[in-house]
């Protein structure tokens, strides 16, 4: 049945109505047409061979609740792509009288506006050969789209470059694993999902995804949304889903769980980052400086390391002084004696092993002590820890006292920057 560019001052009501065609024509169409009312394909009404309502000017709402639509090969099994809809769009089951929706052969969108909700609550939405079971990709939707009450897609469901003003709900699908969803660059008010109904690793696409808010009843958290997040394919990477998810969970209150979700986005980069591929400062700061402070959001880290490495310095340095291979660097150090070991002048300052490694480890620290003290490389000698005695050697403590030097650049150099905020990612 043809309508084509007609002019319809009422409703469009076929309403149980049974259509069927051949020859790769759709057994409705009325595309182009203006159509004042409602368009009703609904309770039983069946189409064999697709309808097309693509451009079509609707004045009220479009329900198909119900309807059984089935598409030839080429066909869609409804199109209503660069359609303009005022009110709502049901295509969902009508749970009261078990009439289901029945779309074999994919639901077009594509540019469309709606001036209200899409409903595909309890439907059944068939993908065949590459067309997508739903699709309403660059379309303007003023209201909600509801994929829930045990709605079944089997194929693609693609949103992308939509706009959708308040909800958009993933929740109680069926076989997940068949289901295959696009949100790139797609625009939401409010996302509402359920990890039980969520595609298979590598059938999410959110690159460019924007929101605005979490359901509460989805699990608003850093743990749950980043499995979300690694539903996307493991062979590339993308940052924008995770800056995203920090910058909501942020304006919701969950400032922890944004910065667990920026650890995460830098931990799972650096996976895809590459010595031989990229700058070694990138795959440095990826794989070994920024674990260190959390990639700049974990900044007191690198303190405690720091305090660490200066409490085993100490101990390291008051060994080698002990075991006399720390001796001063100054010939005045010693008092003019004729017989056995020389003593310390009364003058020469004083070595403290904690001092020493707090001035060698902070950068332009002076203190007093670094100075005046030094590991002789030509000496080796013991110091005793408990009733054991221990080698140690001037030259292996000089070579740590350069580690120790190195360290204390770098670990004050990414805790200072972490606190000041200079060194994140």
């Amino acid at each position: 049945m043809s309508l084509v560019n007609a002019k319809i001052a009422g409703t469009l009501d076929c309403m149980g109505g049974n259509f069927a065609s051949e020859n790769n024509l759709p057994a409705l169409s009325a595309r182009g047409a203006k159509i004042e009312g409602p368009v009703i394909l609904a309770e039983g009404f069946k189409a064999q061979g697709g309808v097309s309502l693509d451009g079509t000017t609707i004045g009220q709402f479009v329900t198909c609740q119900g309807g059984q639509f089935t598409s030839f090969t080429k066909i869609l099994a409804l199109d209503l792509s660069n359609s303009a809809i005022r009110g709502n769009v049901a295509l969902s089951s009508d749970l009261e009288t078990h009439k289901i929706f029945r779309a074999e052969g994919g639901v077009r969108l594509d540019g469309a506006a709606v001036g209200g909700d899409i409903d595909c609550s309890g439907g059944y939405y068939i993908a065949k050969g590459d067309i997508p079971a739903f699709s309403a990709n660059g379309a303007k939707i003023e209201g909600g789209v509801y994929f829930r009450q045990k709605i079944t897609a089997e194929g693609k469901v693609s949103f992308s470059h939509a706009f959708i003003a308040h909800n958009l709900e993933w929740r109680e699908v069926n076989l997940p694993e068949k289901a295959t969803l696009d949100l790139r660059f797609t625009k939401v008010g409010t996302i509402y999902d359920d990890p039980k109904s969520w595609p298979l690793q590598g059938n999410l696409a959110i690159d460019g995804f924007d929101y605005d808010r979490i359901e509460r009843e989805s699990y608003p958290n850093a743990r749950t949304q980043l499995g979300w997040l690694h539903r996307q394919t493991p062979d590339r990477f993308f940052p924008q889903p995770y800056e995203r998810l920090a910058t909501v969970l942020k304006n919701m209150g969950f400032e922890e769980d944004q910065k667990q979700v920026m650890i995460a986005k830098n931990r799972d980069q650096a996976r895809h980052v590459s010595a031989t591929r990229d700058l070694m400062k990138d795959w440095l700061w990826f794989n070994i400086f920024g674990p260190i402070i959390g990639y700049g959001y974990r900044p007191m880290r690198a303190l405690w390391i720091s305090l660490g490495v200066i409490i085993f310095g100490a101990g390291l340095f008051k060994a080698g002084f002990d075991g006399e291979v720390v001796t001063p660097s100054d010939e005045k150090a010693y008092a003019n004696q004729k017989y056995g070991k020389p003593p310390f002048a009364q003058l020469y300052p004083k070595f403290n092993a904690f001092v020493y490694s707090l001035e060698t480890f902070v950068p332009f620290l002076k203190l007093g002590v670094s100075e005046f003290w030094r590991p002789n490389a030509n000496r080796t000698g013991s110091f005793r820890l408990g009733p054991r005695a221990f080698p140690i050697s001037g030259s292996v403590l000089r070579f740590y006292l350069w580690f120790h030097i190195i360290a204390g650049w770098t670990l004050t150099t990414l805790w200072v920057g972490g606190l000041s905020g200079l060194v994140k990612s």
